[in-house]
């Protein structure tokens, strides 16, 4: 009689919650369905933009960039989500600067670093866009977005560098080779400093005690 009451209450319980957990697995399954398909979709979607991007390097060759730039704004609006529509933006202000075209390129570099915060891209598209700055005599805009946040070592030298190279638009020549000095400093192993080192001499600093 005990084992009876004691069966006939967990089948009790389960009764009372089998809809809940059935329905607990279907959104399971389901979940499990999407990520898969929107995994899928997204690697698909990426190997698209990396065929396009592909056929825009090798018509960025040409002297005549009209149809790499078309596969760089296609890239842009039809896979705004991968990597390649930020690499797709500094192509463009690249092709803008080339053209002294450098409102667009300002637009350009800020959509790369809007769309990738910690790449390696970020930290190219805002050297670029400090030094257009610092050529339109934006010069604090410049400092400001090179001391906006932490760069990574690897790109300590490029923006000391272009720190340096404005300081001295400023007359700040004490805090130009402190720049170029710590540029040369961080500089990886294997990368050409003799530019950095010649900007360094030229204000009379040296490597032992500047």
């Amino acid at each position: 009689m005990g084992f009876n009451m004691l069966f006939g209450r967990k089948k009790t319980l389960w009764q009372r919650h089998q809809k809940w957990i059935v329905s607990l697995g279907v959104v399971l399954l389901l979940g499990y369905g999407v990520n898969q398909y929107y995994e899928n979709y997204h690697q698909e979607k990426t190997l698209q933009a990396s065929a396009l991007y592909d056929k825009m390097i090798m018509e960025a060759r040409n002297p005549d960039k009209t149809k790499a730039r078309e596969y760089a704004e296609s890239l842009i609006n039809t896979y705004p989500k991968t990597p390649y529509a930020a690499l797709s933006a500094l192509f463009i202000a690249k092709f803008s600067i080339e053209k002294n075209e450098l409102e667009p390129a300002v637009n350009f570099l800020q959509m790369a670093m809007e769309k990738e915060h910690e790449s390696p891209i970020y930290y190219v598209a805002a050297s670029r866009l400090a030094r257009i700055f610092a050529e339109q005599n934006k010069l604090e805009d410049a400092l400001k977005l090179l001391e906006s946040k932490k760069v990574p070592d690897d790109y300590v030298t490029l923006f000391e560098e272009t720190k340096g190279d404005i300081y001295l638009m400023q007359n700040q020549t004490d805090k130009a080779k402190e720049a170029y000095k710590i540029a040369i400093q961080s500089a990886p192993p294997q990368t050409p400093v003799m530019r950095l080192q010649l900007k360094f001499s030229d204000l009379g600093g040296t490597m032992e005690g500047s």
